[in-house]
């Protein structure tokens, strides 16, 4: 499956069923983005945990 991304503005692919800890780097920056689209578009508000 072929997907454009609009915020990075290149082709990805989203390989359903692929193991994450076999992605590649780009595969998972994809993926990210991705799911930062996907929850952008949904209003849900990411946060990083803060660590001392």
């Amino acid at each position: 499956m072929s997907l454009v991304c609009v915020r990075c503005r290149r082709p990805i692919f989203v390989v359903l069923g692929q193991s994450t800890s076999k992605m590649s780097i780009r595969e998972m920056s994809d993926l990210m983005e991705l799911m930062s689209a996907f929850g952008a578009e949904r209003g849900v508000r990411f946060t990083a945990p803060e660590y001392a």
